[in-house]
């Protein structure tokens, strides 16, 4: 799994250098439990929770990243951080 973050993180740098900004989506959700992962108002899971995100096909626009975080814009214009984990190129992954 390490290695495919790895791959994520390279991906999502390389479309962000080309574009300044790029479209995504919120992606692996867990299917039990927590059904959500919180948009925060920092790149860390220390940053206080801003909304829980619970659409696995939510489109986000993707405008920055730091380490294993990534800086969205929601589509009603709301911003914040998610794991790159979370977020998808190409829509969930399988």
């Amino acid at each position: 799994m390490r290695n495919v973050n790895g791959m994520l993180v390279t991906a999502l740098a390389v479309a962000l250098a080309a574009t300044g900004a790029h479209a995504e989506q919120v992606c692996n959700l867990p299917p039990t439990g927590n059904r959500y992962v919180a948009l925060r108002t920092g790149p860390g899971a220390s940053f206080p929770p801003i909304v829980r995100l619970r659409d696995n096909r939510l489109a986000l626009e993707v405008s920055e990243q730091t380490g294993d975080w990534v800086r969205v814009s929601l589509p009603d214009g709301t911003t914040g951080w998610l794991p790159v984990d979370f977020v998808c190129p190409d829509g969930p992954r399988r």
